[in-house]
């Protein structure tokens, strides 16, 4: 009740998710490094990093993973689109940035 009273409930749960996802992306960037072929967690890194506004650390990573998947998967598997959806709003987004700058 104290951190309650004093930080507040919803500044606090903000802080606790910010730090779960920089704990998150640095292991998962320590993972990547070891497994660079991992096209799961490159697909999740890439999406993390979108999140975080990290459009352009995160474009790379979702196109290596797009191009991954459609030579292994085809380009109309289910996983395929829904990595070109992620690319997609994630090149939507830095050419908006881009654009208002």
């Amino acid at each position: 009740r104290a951190v309650e009273a004093s930080v507040g409930l919803g500044k606090l749960d903000k802080q606790v998710l910010r730090e779960l996802r920089a704990w998150l992306l640095q292991t998962g960037m320590e993972a990547l490094a070891a497994e660079p072929e991992n096209w799961g967690l490159t697909s999740a890194i890439g999406k993390l990093l979108h999140d975080q506004g990290r459009l352009g650390e995160a474009e790379p990573l979702l196109r290596r993973t797009l191009e991954a998947n459609e030579k292994q998967l085809g380009a109309s598997h289910p996983k395929t689109l829904a990595t070109m959806r992620h690319l997609a709003e994630c090149s939507r987004e830095a050419r908006r940035v881009l654009l208002s700058a």
